[in-house]
């Protein structure tokens, strides 16, 4: 199955930037729906942009609570900030009259492979949008998504949970990816002439956009922790 071009920012596009993505041969486009830590909020009118000028699958982000030191999340309850950071995504999708697919971005690039707090908090924010009657997603690298797949938590056979692998290659990448993942962020901080700020390069295949409609939940775990040992801003 063919993979699918998409980019993703934080800041909502113009129409005559939806013109040079569409020119770039991007399908689909990942934007903030909001939360507690976000630096950038789109609007309805910023989705209805992007379909006017050509692209209709939307991808809106949700950025969670910030971990120290970027932060001051208190990481010693993942299970609770878990369902609490869940809830306020699905409130979002719900607010923004969304549904389908909502994915966690944890942005991990650190890991600590016997971090068992990551590792529940993830499965745990899985579960809980599960339950709500989503289908969840988990951004994350590597590691991290290796330990997903080691756990059951994500894989070919897990049709509720779904992985998107940040694994910066610099080439689109091919089928099957890596660690079970499902989609793949492959290139960061891109940029072409006509844009006011970079993006990111993502791939994804059309089952990943079954719902037509998904959310992308942040959370953003820092570094120097003890266990937790994860996280970039």
């Amino acid at each position: 199955m063919a993979l699918l071009f998409g980019v993703d920012r934080c800041a909502p596009f113009t129409s005559g930037e939806v013109a040079v993505l569409v020119s770039h041969g991007v399908l689909w486009v990942g934007g903030y729906l909001g939360g507690p830590a976000a630096a950038c909020t789109w609007a309805p009118s910023d989705v209805a942009t992007l379909r006017a000028g050509g692209i209709s699958l939307f991808a809106p982000i949700w950025v969670g609570p910030q971990a120290p030191p970027g932060g001051s999340w208190d990481l010693s309850n993942p299970a609770g900030n878990a369902a609490t950071n869940a809830a306020g995504a699905v409130a979002a999708m719900v607010a923004f009259g969304l549904s389908g697919l909502v994915v966690l971005d944890v942005e991990q690039e650190t890991w600590d492979a016997n971090n068992a707090n990551c590792l529940t908090y993830m499965q745990d924010w899985a579960a809980h949008v599960v339950a709500a009657g989503y289908i969840a997603g988990i951004y994350c690298n590597q590691d991290p998504m290796a330990a997903l797949l080691a756990a059951g938590t994500i894989g070919p056979s897990v049709g509720d949970v779904l992985g998107w692998l940040a694994d910066w290659t610099f080439t689109f990448p091919t089928q099957p990816l890596p660690h079970g993942a499902t989609a793949q962020q492959w290139a960061n901080d891109e940029t072409y002439a006509g844009l006011s700020s970079p993006v990111d390069w993502d791939a994804a295949p059309p089952s990943f956009f079954a719902s037509a409609k998904w959310v992308i939940g942040t959370v953003e775990m820092g570094a120097g922790q003890g266990a937790w040992a994860c996280g970039h801003a």
